[in-house]
């Protein structure tokens, strides 16, 4: 995959079923940045996992995230993942 995660798809679901998707873009404004994090929101709800699809095709599952904070996510690497 690329360094960026350019494409990557990230489906969130939280503990009561309700799930949130987004794609990692590069898209911005003539001469301006885009920030490429993701925000989800449940409102009261935990999260329950994130699955993120990388652009090489992998495929990540994610349990145990705390809310109300960026996590910082690398794609796995190596044998079995």
């Amino acid at each position: 995959s690329n360094r960026s995660a350019i494409g990557a798809r990230v489906k969130v679901t939280s503990s009561t079923g309700q799930s949130q998707y987004a794609v990692v873009s590069s898209a911005g404004s003539y001469l301006s940045s885009h920030d490429r994090r993701l925000v989800f929101g449940f409102g009261a709800a935990a999260f329950a996992k994130a699955e993120i699809l990388w652009p090489g095709g992998k495929t990540q599952t994610l349990t145990g995230l705390a809310q109300g904070r960026y996590h910082q996510i690398a794609e796995e690497t190596g044998p079995g993942s």
